[in-house]
């Protein structure tokens, strides 16, 4: 604790400063006062998420390898309702004929290269009637790992016109984790025609 001591000089304009600056001073803590008398401790304000029946959330259920993600860190600040399961066919469901096949740009082109992307996308047309494949990143797919970009073109026709399944590409984790959120809200939404 310490102590101001103040000089004030007699008749001049120090002695009003001095007066204005001591009312000013009361009047503070005279505010205070009433303020803490008056004043109770607010409850932490509820969430939107709090009046939502848990009935009408929004849910997903994840492949439990997708655990670590930026997306699903994502999913889970959109308040999306998260579970995670072993998925054989899919990185994520949205409903119960929505598989949506995750990838990155890399993993995508590795996918090709080693012949993982056949067969998952086999398995996901025979076993979900809206399949979905999302390639996240900014990168150019057709610079990735030397691939010839016709291979590559290949690819991305026959998934779209040999299999029908449609590509969304996102540029990060935010902007997939929304896109997966909108479309799991238009798959769970019983009211839409």
């Amino acid at each position: 604790i310490g102590r101001v001591i103040i000089l004030v000089t007699a008749n001049t304009r120090d002695v009003a400063y001095r007066w204005v600056a001591h009312k000013k001073e009361n009047q503070m803590y005279r505010i205070l006062e009433t303020l803490k008398k008056e004043f109770t401790y607010a409850q932490p304000q509820p969430t939107l998420k709090t009046f939502i029946p848990e009935a009408q959330k929004v849910s997903i259920v994840a492949d439990y390898r997708e655990k670590g993600s930026e997306v699903m860190k994502e999913l889970i600040e959109l308040g999306i309702s998260l579970r995670l399961e072993k998925l054989v066919y899919a990185d994520y469901l949205c409903s119960a004929q929505c598989a949506i096949e995750f990838k990155t740009v890399e993993d995508f082109v590795l996918s090709i290269i080693d012949g993982r992307m056949i067969e998952q996308l086999k398995e996901i047309k025979k076993n979900f009637t809206k399949p979905l494949v999302i390639v996240q990143g900014e990168q150019n797919i057709y610079t990735i790992r030397k691939v010839h970009p016709n291979a590559i073109r290949g690819m991305l026709a026959s998934i779209t016109v040999g299999f029908g399944i449609p590509i969304l590409q996102t540029k990060n984790a935010k902007e997939t984790a929304s896109m997966l959120a909108i479309i799991a809200k238009r798959e769970q939404d019983t009211g839409r025609d």
